[in-house]
């Protein structure tokens, strides 16, 4: 059992820390890609990896209408093509402060349901 209560807690935290980057400032985010080598589609591709696994981790495949939100304006971002996704976009369009409130809003809710405390407030 404590395997699975490891398990658990590793993929909470996995799925908080995925939307939690969706919620940072353009320059922290634009860091993290710089850091990995790639573009802004990839918190995109996470969100949707993490999705995924909701989704296939639910009985009824089932997601939290907060994430259903985040996905739903990434949907509409990539029907922008690629303009939405550039680094002078993540720093100024209004797309991306949408996206970053509507992630902030699934992370309160995900951190409500699995009992988890913002220690990003902490000081």
């Amino acid at each position: 059992m404590l395997d699975d209560d490891r398990r658990e807690k590793e993929f909470q935290d996995w799925l908080l820390l995925v939307l939690e980057r969706l919620t940072w400032d353009a320059g922290a985010q634009l860091d993290y890609i710089d850091e990995l080598g790639v573009g802004p589609d990839e918190l995109a591709l996470e969100f949707d990896d993490a999705l995924h696994t909701v989704r296939a981790r639910a009985a009824d495949g089932s997601v939290p209408v907060t994430m259903s939100d985040v996905d739903a304006h990434l949907d509409e971002m990539t029907r922008q093509g690629p303009d939405a996704w550039t680094e002078l976009s993540m720093r100024t369009s209004p797309e991306w402060s949408a996206l970053r409130v509507l992630a902030r809003t699934a992370l309160i809710e995900l951190r409500e349901t699995f009992g988890v405390r913002d220690r990003s407030r902490e000081g």
